[in-house]
């Protein structure tokens, strides 16, 4: 079965979310989403917004895919183009990513209509 998960918060902030934010420029998450395959491949975007000081914002896109595999609570995903693998934690409803800077992302599962899923869980 496919699994989509949509990007709720990051440390417990709504979209969009900075998380760079210095004199010169702030660069913040507009949207992301991730999804499990079931042949255990998973495909990945993430939007960002950058403004530099004294410039109009721009955007980019960064993509991902990749294998997973799950253990327990945890969902490991191997993007074998960069050589990476990712840990998230997995909570009934949601995956908590820990990012290398220190943020927390929260994910939640999106209705398998296809529809937006509402609220947040961030609970264990």
């Amino acid at each position: 079965m496919t699994e989509t998960y949509v990007l709720r918060t990051i440390n417990g902030a709504r979209l969009p979310a900075a998380i760079s934010n210095d004199v010169a420029r702030t660069v913040e998450v507009v949207a992301s989403t991730m999804t499990l395959l079931p042949d255990r491949t998973f495909r990945g975007r993430t939007a960002y917004r950058e403004t530099v000081r004294g410039s109009r914002p721009g955007t980019r896109e960064e993509h991902a895919t990749g294998t997973y595999e799950r253990s327990g609570h945890v969902l490991r995903l191997d993007n074998a183009e960069i050589g990476t693998r990712t840990e998230l934690q997995v909570r009934r409803d949601t995956l908590e990513y820990l990012s290398p800077l220190g943020s927390t992302w929260v994910f939640q599962r999106a209705p398998r209509d296809g529809g937006e899923a509402s609220g947040t869980s961030e609970g264990p």
